[in-house]
């Protein structure tokens, strides 16, 4: 992958038709301009005729030169380094530990690992954090920042990390995640459909682990005040056959709605 554009800068003058073209009729305008002055009526001496063939001459040089629409061309190029994103998953599921390590430790050393500045050789960082959004933080203050994020929405996050940098070049994508995602597009086909490409550093183990998860809520669309709705509650879990498990709703007031144990 090409991260540089040549410098080069191109300056010149085009015409509609080809050059060669306009050289034989300029040069024949030129030759036509001193055969009517060999001989003048009234006479005149050599000097003037000779200037009077040369004003001429440039006269009809100029008016082919217009009637060729000549085009002056004048193109500068700077050298640009494409941007390369780098996004690090900072979403609630980096804080799992995996076999004793925490997959957020992981992430943590890759960042100082020479990889990393292999690629800040290829092209200039733009460093992010993501979970259900993404934040746009400088590189060490990223190898500081904790796994506070909830929710994980890795294809909304880099679409967010592409809109603050839109008028950026943008060469590739990196992220570092666990793989995890709860919200959002599927990021495996999000990735399809981009313009970008995106490579992933995986962090964590990916054996699946007892979880459990809201996979769906549906009520009415409107709701008053004082009335009873029906909510229908999805739940999706893995690990947990023939264990009992307990389902706990609360409101935005940390009031219980509903407490219920289920094989």
């Amino acid at each position: 992958m090409s991260f540089t554009l040549p410098l080069l800068a191109i300056r010149g003058v085009t015409f509609g038709a080809p050059v060669f073209v306009f050289a034989l009729i300029a040069v024949a305008l030129i030759v036509l301009a001193v055969i009517v002055y060999q001989r003048t009526l009234p006479p005149v001496g050599s000097p003037r005729r000779r200037l009077l063939a040369t004003i001429r001459a440039v006269v009809l040089v100029m008016i082919l030169f217009l009637i060729f629409e000549p085009v002056l061309r004048w193109l500068d190029r700077n050298e640009e380094r494409a941007k390369i994103l780098l996004l690090v998953d900072r979403s609630a599921s980096m804080s799992i530990t995996d076999n004793g390590i925490v997959r957020d430790s992981v992430a943590a050393n890759f960042l100082r690992r020479s990889e990393l500045a292999s690629l800040s050789g290829k092209g200039e960082l733009r460093t992010f954090v993501f979970g259900d959004t993404a934040v746009q933080l400088s590189l060490d203050s990223i190898k500081m920042s904790a796994a506070s994020f909830v929710g994980t929405n890795p294809a909304g996050a880099w679409e967010v990390a592409r809109s603050a940098t839109s008028s950026e070049d943008i060469g590739a994508i990196v992220i570092v995640t666990d793989g995890a995602h709860n919200s959002g597009p599927n990021p495996e086909r999000a990735a399809t459909e981009s313009g970008v490409p995106i490579y992933t550093v995986g962090v964590g183990d990916t054996t699946l682990r007892r979880d459990g998860l809201i996979a769906d809520l549906l009520t009415n669309d409107i709701a008053y005040k004082g009335t009873q709705v029906p909510v229908r509650v999805r739940v999706r879990a893995q690990g947990v056959a023939g264990k009992t498990s307990r389902l706990r709703l609360l409101d935005s007031r940390s009031r219980t709605l509903l407490d219920e144990s289920f094989l």
